[in-house]
């Protein structure tokens, strides 16, 4: 590229520009030089930074720890809510800190595919291929929406639930209150056997006792009693009566997994130990592994499952 230098009429008062070869020549050269490799390095630096947010614009650049510790934390919640925040410190394997970082924007896109949930208080942390998430969410739907949403995350190895639920004023329930609205429910719910399912409350908590005949009737009174007002948390102890296995229960179990389109393309492998049925294999996360042992339970006649799938890398 051409230069061109344009001189201006300056007035004689004006010293004139020091000849070559003189001291004060020799400092304009050197003071020039050294401005050309700075500009050229800031131009290098900004060339980098731009080339760089093309490759992820979806998140911030991690920060670099002098520990070295990788403990990535995302704080935030779905659109409409508080808003994001994402703090990562890079582990000296920077393979781990990208898949950290991966999993952390995969839990929060999760987020936002819960339609009813409002995780503006919800923080999560992974470390490894393990989800915490903690916070505080205002109903119980919410919190079970959230870890639904992290266990659909593909390489999530597992999920760790500390949420806590602190419901508004409005929605406070005395546990007498919450007791009666949950008989009341499961007495009026076609799926769950009538005087065959306990109900005790405490402290907002739920706990379910009782034998039923099938899994279906199990996960059905705890689905019944998870969106009632003032609920802060419930427990299942309901148990499946125990029988002997009838003749073709492994194939009924294989059938009905392969009935299952979510699972399709999947290699599980059951097998009939003591009237248990176990599950192994490889799925892609970890709500892939609760389905396949909710598809087990569905079964007539299965009284219990060992899960042992595992979860792809």
């Amino acid at each position: 590229m051409k230069r061109s230098t344009v001189l201006a009429h300056r007035p004689d008062s004006v010293r004139s520009a020091p000849r070559a070869g003189t001291p004060g020549a020799k400092l304009k050269a050197a003071v020039g030089s050294a401005v050309r490799r700075i500009a050229r390095k800031v131009s290098a630096q900004v060339a980098a930074a731009r080339r760089e947010a093309k490759v992820g614009r979806t998140a911030p650049r991690p920060r670099t720890s002098v520990q070295g510790a990788a403990t990535p934390t995302i704080t935030g919640g779905a659109p409409g809510g508080g808003g994001m925040s994402i703090e990562m410190w890079r582990a000296d394997d920077g393979g781990r800190a990208v898949l950290q970082g991966r999993l952390q924007r995969g839990v929060f896109d999760e987020f936002a595919h819960e339609p009813a949930l409002d995780a503006t208080d919800v923080r999560v942390v992974v470390e490894g291929r393990v989800v915490t998430l903690s916070g505080v969410v205002k109903r119980y739907p919410d919190r079970v929406a959230a870890v639904r949403a992290a266990k659909r995350v593909r390489g999530v190895q597992m999920v760790r639930d500390e949420l806590a639920v602190a419901p508004p004023a409005s929605d406070e329930r005395t546990d007498w209150e919450i007791t009666l609205a949950a008989m009341q429910v499961l007495e009026s719910h076609v799926l769950v056997p009538r005087e065959q399912v306990q109900v005790t409350v405490a402290g907002g908590w739920v706990t379910l006792a009782g034998e039923v005949g099938r899994g279906a009737e199990r996960r059905a009174a705890e689905q019944a009693v998870q969106c009632l007002v003032g609920v802060k948390g419930v427990a299942n102890l309901i148990t499946v009566k125990v029988t002997a296995p009838p003749e073709g229960l492994h194939a009924r179990v294989t059938a009905a997994l392969a009935r299952t389109a979510a699972l399709r393309g999947h290699r599980i492998d059951v097998a009939i130990e003591n009237g248990d049925v176990v599950l192994q294999g490889r799925v892609p996360s970890v709500a892939q592994r609760e389905r396949v042992e909710q598809a087990a339970w569905d079964v007539p006649a299965v009284t219990s499952v060992r899960n042992q799938l595992r979860i792809s890398r």
